[in-house]
């Protein structure tokens, strides 16, 4: 079934949603049209199963989800900065000056996400005893995919907020006692790579079209978000315990060669002058591992028009390029076009620092002074989660932290310089590159494949997390500071002074989750500054 087929949700999965996670039952039925089946009723056979799968990705979708993969990943980072129509949420969460009270602290949606998956995990094996049309391989495929979305949910609000509250029981009356304490961030890391490592076995390597192919959960899916845990596994216990880093390290080296070798993907990386147009405008291209799937007659994505502006659809923007980030792509200019990084073109309208990377279609053929043509209002951007650089990208940041040899940290730049060269080229020939005596320590190579990842995935919710990440495998805020920093042009010493802390870097736990789940203990950094 095609993402263009889920509706909203026809079916009651839960009585109301656990008062833990989602504070309120009306909200939740909200969702829901009138003639809703009663939940009894509909766990009959594998057409219903596999449309609560749907409404996984469909509640994925969801503009209170898919605005704070935006916010949580980039708006603190030094990316951006507050565009014309930021909000006064917007611009605290950007200046650090963070309260409970926050809206964009709330997590709703994502629990939303975690319960429905987890209603499938515990009902949908009931099914196989009730339609005998329904085969167990599509029944582990089903539960893949529900494994896959629950953890890809828990993943965000684990980097966000650190020690979260992880239940694998969905809600189904309000009788429940589903007050929980958070489980460590830790914990809850090895718990989803064992979820991950089931979902692997099972997941389809095809679901036979392209679009579900890109769309939908498959076992390269589970492989790339496998990877990303590894990574943030091995940062959480670079100081403490080295030895657990290092498997983790390896760990993702080799699902990203899984990725990389898999014939049956038909990988192809579309050159710089094509990029954009394939990968971001035409979506469903072959370097995307998995994204959510808009169409014009399905859930609207609101969520990139809203923050990043698009005048087509009277949105301006709430987050725009900070006025460093063109300079990042100027390496290696020559003058001649064809040597510029075509990313600098088409992720950004540099003129007025607009984010063009997703509500974009064609960006101008020159490199100064061009003219940018947005999406009609009836065009939608898909977001993308994990694609073929991603891939690359994060072998290249393993085995940067692994290296010892020169020849170690030339197989990094040989990573790097794939996503490189390709941005930088117009197909016919490549003029430029990387060149590893401009890298010649680890540190410079470990720094390298971290400032690869801004430009590749700019404004695509990844840039926060990796300075946290390096936070965490530093043990120390001081030098991921440093970038920071330069975003703000203003005094920032009592930002520095509150971004010295740990805790700062993680966001506070909303006041209304405090209030209805009283097991919840809130960061002690903000706990200290609501005081």
């Amino acid at each position: 079934m095609h993402m263009k087929y889920i509706q909203k949700i026809a079916f009651v999965l839960v009585g109301c949603l656990s008062p833990l996670l989602f504070g309120s039952c009306d909200d939740w039925l909200t969702l829901l049209p009138e003639d809703r089946t009663v939940e009894e009723d509909f766990w009959k056979n594998r057409s219903q199963v596999e449309s609560v799968v749907m409404s996984c990705y469909r509640l994925m979708q969801e503009d209170d989800v898919l605005q704070r993969i935006v916010w949580w990943g980039e708006m603190r980072s030094d990316n951006v900065v507050a565009g014309t129509a930021a909000g006064t949420d917007e611009k605290q969460l950007m200046e650090a000056n963070i309260l409970s009270s926050n809206s964009l602290t709330r997590w709703d949606g994502f629990y939303e996400v975690i319960n429905v998956c987890n209603r499938v995990i515990e009902r949908a094996p009931e099914v196989l005893e009730l339609d005998n049309n329904f085969r167990e391989d599509e029944l582990q495929a089903f539960l893949s995919e529900a494994l896959t979305l629950r953890s890809l949910a828990y993943f965000y609000l684990l980097r966000t907020f650190g020690d979260i509250p992880y239940t694998t029981q969905s809600s189904s009356n309000d009788a429940m006692d589903y007050n929980i304490p958070q489980t460590k961030e830790a914990v809850v890391v090895d718990r989803l790579l064992g979820d991950l490592k089931q979902a692997l076995e099972y997941a389809p390597t095809n679901w036979g079209t392209d679009q579900d192919n890109r769309g939908r959960i498959t076992k390269n899916a589970v492989r790339a978000l496998m990877a990303d845990i590894y990574l943030w596994k091995a940062a959480i216990n670079e100081q403490n315990n080295p030895a657990v880093s290092t498997v983790a390290y390896d760990s993702c080296s080799v699902l990203c060669d899984a990725i990389l070798t898999d014939e049956f993907a038909l990988w192809e990386m579309h050159p710089g002058n094509e990029h954009y147009g394939q990968v971001f405008y035409s979506g469903v291209s072959s370097e995307s591992i998995f994204e959510l799937v808009f169409t014009s007659n399905g859930k609207p994505n609101n969520a990139t028009s809203t923050i990043y502006g698009n005048p087509n659809k009277g949105n301006n923007p709430k987050l725009k390029a900070h006025s460093l980030v063109p300079g990042l792509f100027n390496l290696h200019l020559t003058g001649d076009q064809e040597d510029y990084d075509y990313r600098g073109k088409d992720y950004i309208e540099a003129s007025t620092g607009n984010v063009f990377k997703y509500e974009g279609q064609s960006p101008s053929n020159s490199f100064v002074g061009g003219t940018y043509t947005y999406r009609a209002s009836n065009n939608q951007a898909n977001w993308i989660f994990y694609r073929l650089s991603d891939a690359y990208l994060m072998k290249a940041e393993a085995l940067a932290h692994r290296a010892q040899s020169d020849e170690e940290m030339k197989h990094v730049l040989q990573l790097v310089n794939v996503v490189y060269k390709r941005a930088c080229t117009s197909g016919v020939e490549v003029k430029d590159s990387l060149v590893y005596s401009d890298y010649a320590s680890i540190a410079d190579v470990q720094k390298l494949v971290l400032e690869e990842r801004r430009r590749e995935f700019l404004f695509e919710g990844k840039r926060w997390f990796d300075l946290l990440r390096k936070v965490r495998r530093e043990g120390s805020t001081v030098a991921t500071w440093d970038y920071i920093e330069k975003k703000y042009d203003t005094d920032v010493t009592l930002i520095k002074n509150k971004m010295i802390h740990l805790g700062a870097w993680y966001l506070p736990i909303h006041q209304d989750q405090m209030i209805i789940n009283p097991e919840l203990k809130q960061n002690e950094f903000y706990r200290s500054q609501e005081d």
